[in-house]
């Protein structure tokens, strides 16, 4: 079985641009570092020794996770570092102490330690609704000193244009949970794995925010209109500065699609960007041409807002 693995493992590791980067000896020995991880990793599973309450290892700037048999984001930690290596270097150049930050779809927490790490715990606010992902993000922010009081805030609820319940859609263990508008009739069943087969749900309106938004994540899964449609009053008041969001087809799934999403942006004077860390230059996006941009290991595009595009160049530069 390990062996069937290997050869898809190393490509993945080895090609990763987080690995790779700067490039020269200090690459070559951070890819042979993380492949002797990955496969002690995968042969303690195979062996059945790797502990079920997984175990603490160390990440980036600092901070660490815990590593979990079953939780495709705390492994990526351990094979990549920084998995979404454009888009996580961004919200490292680009956000300051006392920033505002919101993670939509924060999973066990790897976006939401660097918005706490680089923007101040106090500052984020980590939104998830898969009840099996809740006590793996609190362990993680807890291992960092980022939860409970003065830490990140954590919503046990889903984001979408509405208030109520929504259904809750599984099709890959934690990874790509996703919601949908109930059925008439639904009530609190529970799906094959045994989670809640609803959630709920709020409008970003519906809560009184501080300040202006320096950075929204969002990986909902196509969902991403929903949260828009529920952000109509903050668009207006005080439009958060950039939104990272996934360029993938998922929107279909609510009978959407990607340039629909793109419209919704634009229709609040947002502009698209991918960023690219090796120049530290933020590149129009097109999406006539997205295949012909460089390969990336993420699908993450930015859109930044008319109002923010000088101060996001000049804090990439470090002159704000």
């Amino acid at each position: 079985m390990l062996t069937s693995f290997l050869p898809y493992g190393l490509r993945k590791i080895w090609g990763h641009q987080a690995n790779r980067a700067p490039g020269g000896l200090s690459a070559v020995a951070r890819c042979l570092r993380r492949s002797g991880s990955w496969g002690s990793y995968q042969l303690q599973k195979q062996l059945g020794t790797f502990p079920d309450e997984g175990r603490v290892i160390p990440w980036v700037d600092g901070l660490q996770v815990h590593l979990l048999r079953n939780s495709q984001q705390s492994q990526a930690c351990l094979y990549f570092g920084l998995s979404d290596w454009p888009s996580m270097q961004f919200l490292r150049r680009f956000l300051r102490q006392g920033d505002l930050c919101a993670d939509i779809g924060a999973n066990v927490g790897t976006y939401s330690l660097l918005l706490a790490r680089h923007a101040g715990a106090s500052s984020v606010h980590a939104f998830e609704c898969l009840p099996s992902n809740i006590p793996k993000l609190h362990a993680n922010l807890s291992l960092n000193g980022f939860d409970g009081s003065g830490g990140v805030t954590v919503h046990a609820e889903a984001l979408a244009d509405r208030e109520g319940l929504m259904t809750l859609n599984r099709s890959d263990g934690d990874f790509t949970t996703s919601i949908s508008p109930p059925p008439s009739g639904s009530g609190g069943e529970t799906d094959s794995q045994g989670e809640q087969a609803w959630v709920q749900a709020r409008r970003l309106d519906g809560f009184s925010w501080p300040d202006r938004f320096a950075y929204i994540k969002i990986d909902v899964e196509g969902t991403e209109q929903l949260v828009l449609s529920g952000s109509e009053q903050l668009l207006r008041r005080a439009p958060p500065m950039v939104w990272s969001f996934e360029y993938l087809d998922t929107q279909q799934r609510l009978g959407s699609s990607k340039a629909a999403l793109l419209e919704a942006f634009a229709r609040w004077q947002y502009s698209f960007y991918l960023y690219c860390p090796a120049t530290n230059v933020l590149v129009p996006f097109k999406p006539d041409s997205y295949a012909a941009y460089p390969a990336r290991n993420d699908d993450n595009v930015l859109a930044i807002h008319a109002s923010a595009l000088d101060l996001a160049a000049r804090r990439l530069c470090g002159l704000e």
